[in-house]
Order: structure tokens, then sequence, then C-alpha cells
């Protein structure tokens, strides 16, 4: 790049000022050190002052010369002193308007002092010409004052309002010249003066084919996670996002979502349960963008890498939850407690589960004032729980062959605390101590073990029966508390009678037992 030189031991960029901007900023040349005496370290940080100064006479360009000289001249109106830096720039810009606020502060200083000195003088004067008029001091001195205000206060008023006018004007031309928002740089622009450190760093190691192609997927990762558009952009604070954000990251994607960026694809994934990256996936990604730095720094392309004191974080792998299978179901209903077993909230828990998709936490809850009848059907009115997102607070039909078992008739008999009667954890949680009684019972008693296998199949197996049995997809997204996947689905709900049909519309796969009335 012609712009380098070379002055003793150091590398400086040297970019001529145009001439028609020369008047302005008040220079022929801007010159700065790049505090390298490599020259490829050099060339490196010399795009990026290309950028800056690109930028710079855009922004200079946009400038009003008008407002500069307008600004300028209420300055010295005001007798406020010129910052030696213009006022265009930001430095100048805060040092100009601090200056004419400390000027109206001193002035309003100096009138309240000056005005008070003012006001002891006119009262003795007057009092004296009074003398002859009114023989009590005390009155001499109540006229003095009413002469006062009337005649000489509106007159220090109008001169302070004066002053504070002129000085707000001032404020307003100066800020009319402030610095604005940075100018955009062309997308060809930026591809021109972009950095090679991967086409280094290939040249230096030669890396296989795969390891190559790793790394540059990587580091496309890295630059779409920070919004950077060039490696020499990124930053320490982009890598630990980088690095935080890769937890969160699916461990397999579908073909059509590999052109997605990186974003788009945690965006897609948010609220669900899926598998994201190992700690070993992570720790690749990590060690392949950060070897392309290392190289950087010691081929002198760059002075440090943003990965200096980053420590890759230990990651708990998100496992997905699996569906029931039918035989499942019928194993966990024919295991004790459930097959001869008091029909208790351990049982109904279960049958709510796989004849709603309910959720643990939503079945806890529930209590008996919850449970309703309207026209002869009976749901759980949920709409006013406290639940984690607008969808799940819905109203949810009781399967008829839980109603013909006899479990509304039971459930209006529990305490008005809770229906299932768990308890609650050290934490204070219901459906914590449900959960690990209820997951612990499936490895221990039914034999289903495996950290996918859950009580929350049920509610994956409930989608699948739905789907099987032709239940429309918005009705089965309502029933169970999904948001819809388009606009139109967030507007009204379903009456009752719909979501009972539907919920009637699956046959269960295994038979409710009967509760009798005691």
């Amino acid at each position: 790049m012609s712009r380098i030189l070379l002055r003793g031991k150091k590398f400086y960029y040297q970019r001529a000022v145009p001439k028609d901007l020369q008047e302005m900023v008040g220079k022929r040349k801007w010159g700065i050190s790049l505090n390298t005496d490599s020259r490829r370290a050099a060339e490196i940080a010399a795009k990026k002052w290309e950028l800056h100064f690109d930028q710079e006479i855009t922004r200079l360009r946009n400038i009003d010369t008008d407002n500069l000289s307008g600004a300028e001249a209420s300055l010295r109106a005001l007798g406020v002193t010129l910052p030696p830096e213009p006022i265009y720039t930001e430095e100048g810009n805060k040092k100009a308007i601090t200056a004419v606020r400390q000027l109206l502060q001193d002035i309003e200083d100096d009138f309240e002092h000056t005005r008070e000195e003012d006001r002891m003088d006119f009262l003795k004067i007057a009092e004296r010409g009074l003398a002859e008029i009114f023989s009590e001091k005390r009155d001499r001195r109540r006229k003095a004052r009413e002469l006062y205000d009337k005649t000489l206060t509106p007159l220090a008023e109008n001169e302070i309002d004066s002053r504070r006018e002129q000085a707000r004007k001032a404020i307003g031309s100066v800020e009319a010249v402030a610095p604005t928002d940075t100018p955009e740089i062309t997308k060809e622009r930026r591809e021109a003066l972009k950095t090679d450190l991967v086409d280094t760093w290939v040249a230096n190691r030669k890396p296989t084919s795969q390891t190559e192609g790793d790394t540059r997927n990587a580091v496309k990762e890295l630059l779409e996670a920070s919004g950077c558009d060039d490696l020499i952009e990124v930053e320490k604070e982009d890598v630990v996002a980088w690095v935080k954000n890769l937890r969160k990251f699916p461990r397999a994607r579908r073909q059509l979502e590999r052109d997605l960026s990186f974003k788009q694809v945690l965006d897609l994934y948010e609220g669900k349960t899926y598998a994201t990256l190992s700690s070993k996936s992570i720790q690749k990604r990590f060690n392949l963008v950060q070897a392309v730095f290392s190289d950087a720094v010691n081929s002198g392309q760059i002075e440090r890498s943003p990965f200096d004191g980053v420590k890759t974080p230990s990651v708990e792998t998100t496992v997905i939850r699996k569906p029931f299978s039918i035989p499942m179901v019928k194993k966990i209903f024919l295991t004790e407690p459930m097959a001869t077993g008091p029909l208790d909230g351990f049982y109904w828990t279960h049958a709510l589960g796989l004849s709603s998709g309910m959720r643990l936490g939503e079945i806890c809850l529930c209590k008996p004032s919850d449970l309703v009848s309207h026209d002869g059907i009976w749901f759980f009115d949920m709409t006013d729980f406290k639940l984690k997102t607008q969808s799940s607070r819905r109203r949810v039909p009781i399967h008829k062959d839980l109603v013909a078992a006899g479990f509304t008739d039971w459930a209006k008999k529990q305490p008005a605390t809770g229906i299932m009667g768990f308890g609650k954890d050290s934490k204070g949680s219901a459906s914590g101590l449900a959960s690990k009684v209820i997951n612990r019972w499936f490895g221990s008693k039914v034999g289903i073990t495996g950290e996918e296998y859950v009580f929350h199949s049920y509610r994956h197996l409930f989608k699948d029966l739905c789907r099987e049995y032709g239940v429309q997809k918005d009705v089965h997204d309502r029933l169970t508390g999904h948001a819809g996947d388009n606009v139109g689905s967030g507007y009204g709900d379903f009456p009752i009678k719909v979501l009972s049909d539907a919920i009637n519309q699956v046959s269960l796969p295994v038979e409710i037992r009967k509760w009798k009335k005691t």
C-alpha cells in the first residue's frame, strides 16, 4: 500500500486530505503511527485507517458549511473562545458546548451576586428619598422594595433571559454540526480492504483440506455471530459471546438450514428442545480459529490475538426428548402401582399426560376449582395461570375415557391446594418433586432408561397420536399450548367443543382404570 511509510524503525500511515477539505481540516495530510516495525502488520493496520478516513471524508463532505460558519459566529458573539479542535469533530463539539454552558453558569452566578449588591444600594438611596413622605422606617423600607420590584427586577430578568436565549441558540447551532452516525462504506470497498489471515495461515501451516474447510466454517460462524466483516475487527468480547452462543448451537442441522446464518439458526431453535454441540466440538472450533490468530501474531500480521485470556466454558449437552412408544406406555400402565395400586395423583398424572399432552408443571398447578364444566364438557381452565408463554395459557378438555373412568369426580374431592398432592421439594416446587418421583420410577421400576425418556415423552407421544388420528395442526397446537407458526394463529381461540371433539378423536392405547366413589 503506497500510503505506508517507514520512518526510522516504525511504519506510518499517511494520506492526503482532499483539496476541497483542506481548509476545513486545517492540514494537507493525515499522518498516523502504525506502532509496528513489521511491514505485514503495518499493511493490516493501515486497512483500518483506510476505512476510517474513507468514512471521515464522507462525513466532512456532508457537513453544511453555512451552519459551521454560523455556529462559530454565535460562539464568538457570546465571547466563547473556540476550542483547538474543529467544532465539527466529536471532541471539539463537546468542548464548545461545555464552554457555552460554563459561560452561562458564570453569568447566572455573577448576575445573582451583582443584583443583590444593586438591590441593597437601591434600597438605601430610596429609603433616604422617602424620608419626607413616610415617617416610619418600616414604611419607607416597604415602599422602597415595592419600587425595586416594579422597576429594576423586570429589567434585570430581561437581561439574563436574553443571555440565556443567546446561549441556547449557540448550543443549538453547535449541535447542528455535530458528528453524525458513521457513514456507510460500500460493500465493494470493504471487500477490497479485507485481510487474508486465513489464507496466510493456510500458506504457512498447510493444513489438510478437511481442516481448512472446518476452519473456514468456524471463522464464518465467528464473523456472523459478531457482526464483523473482517477478522481484524474481532475483539475479545466478540470471542466470548461466540463461545457462549456455541453452547446453544444445535448438534445436527437439517439440510434446509445449511444456508442460514449463525444467528438465524439460533433464532430458529430458540425455545425448542434439542441436542447442542458437545464440549469437544466447541473446543475444536475454538482451537481452529485461535490457531489462525496465533499464526497472524507470529507472522507479524497483527499485534495481539482477541483469543488471549479467553477460556472455553464447560458445556452441558441438552438431550432431545423422545416420545414413548405404544409398548412403553402399555408397560408403564402394567407396572405397579399403576396396574392395581390406588387411583391417586400418581396414577391420574400419568393418565392426563398421555391423554392431553399437558406438561408436568401444568398438571401440578391444577386445583379442583380449575376443573370446570360447560355444556357437559369438562376441562381445565388455565387461562389465568402464570405460565412461561402466552400460548400455554389455555383450556384443556378432559378426554372422554378419563371422564368415564371417574377422574372428574375424584378430582373435585381433592384438597383446594392442589389435585395431585405430590408436595413440594426443598425449593418449594411441586413439579420439581413430581419430576424426581416419576422419572426415577421409569428407570427403577418400569425399566425405561435413558435421558431421552421422561414424563415429557407423553407430550411428544400425544402430538404423534393427534397427527395419526387426523387432528388439525392448529387445533393440537392449541391443545398443547404451542404457539402457531403464522400470524393468524395468534388471533382468537377455538370453541371448547371443537377442542373437546379433537381430543376425543384420539384413541388411547391403554384402558383407563375406573375410580369408584366411596
